[in-house]
C-alpha cells in the first residue's frame, strides 16, 4: 500500500507515513521480498526530498534483501559467463541475415498479410521503451501489445531444437519457422489486442532474440531505443525487478549485463542494417516529433499526429513506468545519476570493463 501511496504521490508521503515505512522495512519478521519493496519506496521518498544518502542507503538494503532471496534458489543468481555465452552463441548462429529475409513480401513473412504485422521495440529495462510504444500505440495504424511473453519462451525453444538437430546457422528451416511463427502470432487472440495493422511488442528481453525476428518476420519493424548507459544502470537498481532479472540487484552485474545487451545489438545492427531502426532515448525527448516521424517512414508507416498526445488517451500500462507515460516527454529524468556519483562508482567500473562508454 505504501509502495502504491508513493508512486502515486511521486514520493511525497507524510513524516508519519515514512516512519511507519521504516519500521516494516527493518522488522525481520516480515517477508523479505516485502521489506525489499518498502526499502525501495523509501529509496524513493528520500530522492523525491533530495536527501542523497539516505536514498541511496535504502535502494541498497532493498537489493541487499533481494539479493540474498535470489541466492537461495540454487542456479539463479546472476550468472556473468553464462550471459557472455548467450551472446556467443547467437553471434554464431545469427552471423548473418539469410538471403530469404532481403526483400522479402509480408505475405511472404508468413502470411502475417492476413492480420496484424508485429512491430518489435528493443533495448534495456528503462531505457525508454514504454515511452515509445505508448507514442506509437496512439497511432490509427498501431496497437500495443505491450510485453507480449511469446518471444522468450520461443527463442529458448528454438535453441533447444538447434541443439538437438544441429543447426549451425543460415536460412532456418520453414517447418520449424512456420510452428514458432504460428505460436507468437497465436498470443494476439489470448490477450485480446486490438486488431490493426501492426502490432507493438515491447517485451524487455526482446533485445535476444533479434536474429529470429529477421528471420520468422522479414517485414517486420524493429526499433531499438538507447539511453545513457549509467542513467539506464541508476534506474534499474532504483526499481524492485522480478527475481527472473537476478542482475538488477548489484552495480557490477548491471554494468556487466549492459556489456553484453551493447555487445549483441552492434550485432545485430551489422546484421539488420536498414531493417532495425535505431533511437537514442535523449534525442527523442529532445525532438519527439521529428524522431517519431523518422522512425515511421524508415518503414513506410505515414505521420499520425496522434502519436504526439498518448498521454491524453485512456490506456492500460503495467509497467514500472506507468507513472511517467501519463504525462508529455520530459528531460527532467537527464542526470539523474549527477548528485549519486561517487555512490556509483562500481557501476562506472563495471561499464567501462565491459567497453561501455
Amino acid at each position: 500500500g505504501y509502495n502504491q501511496l508513493a508512486l502515486a504521490t511521486d514520493g511525497q508521503i507524510s513524516d508519519a507515513a515514512l516512519e511507519q515505512l521504516e519500521r516494516l522495512a527493518a522488522d525481520p519478521a516480515i517477508e523479505a521480498d516485502n521489506r525489499a519493496v518498502a526499502w525501495f519506496t523509501i529509496g524513493d521518498v528520500y530522492h523525491r526530498r533530495r536527501q542523497r544518502a539516505l536514498a541511496f542507503a535504502a535502494w541498497a538494503e532493498a537489493n541487499t534483501l533481494k539479493e540474498a532471496a535470489i541466492a537461495r534458489t540454487p542456479g539463479a543468481a546472476y550468472d556473468t559467463r553464462a550471459t557472455e555465452r548467450q551472446v556467443e552463441r547467437l553471434m554464431a548462429l545469427f552471423a548473418a541475415a539469410p538471403a530469404s529475409a532481403a526483400g522479402a513480401g509480408v505475405m511472404e513473412a508468413g502470411g502475417v498479410a492476413d492480420g496484424p504485422v508485429p512491430l518489435f521495440i528493443v533495448g534495456m529495462p528503462r531505457s525508454g521503451t514504454t515511452l515509445l510504444d505508448s507514442a506509437l500505440a496512439a497511432h490509427r495504424d498501431i496497437a500495443s501489445g505491450g510485453e507480449l511473453p511469446m518471444l522468450p519462451a520461443l527463442l529458448t525453444r528454438f535453441l533447444a531444437w538447434a541443439e538437438q538437430a544441429g543447426w549451425r546457422g543460415g536460412t532456418i528451416p520453414e517447418p520449424v519457422a512456420a510452428q514458432l511463427r504460428a505460436r507468437y502470432l497465436e498470443q494476439y487472440a489470448t490477450y485480446g489486442i486490438a486488431s490493426a495493422r501492426f502490432v507493438t511488442d515491447k517485451q524487455p528481453v526482446n533485445f535476444w532474440s533479434v536474429g529470429l525476428i529477421r528471420q520468422l518476420f522479414p517485414t517486420a519493424p524493429i526499433i531499438h531505443i538507447r539511453r545513457d548507459a549509467l542513467e539506464t544502470g541508476f534506474s534499474i537498481y532504483r526499481k524492485n525487478f522480478s527475481r527472473a532479472w537476478p542482475f538488477a540487484t548489484a552495480l557490477d552485474s548491471i554494468g556487466h549485463y549492459y556489456g553484453q545487451y551493447q555487445r549483441i545489438m552492434a550485432h545485430w545492427q551489422t546484421v539488420c542494417g536498414s531493417a532495425m531502426a535505431q533511437v537514442d532515448y535523449e534525442v527523442l525527448v529532445g525532438d519527439f516529433e521529428g524522431e517519431l516521424k523518422r522512425l515511421l517512414q524508415q518503414f513506410g508507416i505515414g505521420w499520425d499526429p496522434g502519436c504526439l498526445t498518448y498521454h491524453e488517451r485512456e490506456s492500460i500500462v503495467t509497467t514500472l513506468s506507468a507513472t511517467q507515460v501519463r504525462a508529455a516527454p520530459t528531460s527532467a529524468h537527464f542526470h539523474a545519476t549527477a548528485p549519486y556519483a561517487t555512490m556509483l562508482e562500481p557501476l562506472r567500473a563495471a561499464l567501462q570493463a565491459a567497453g561501455v562508454d
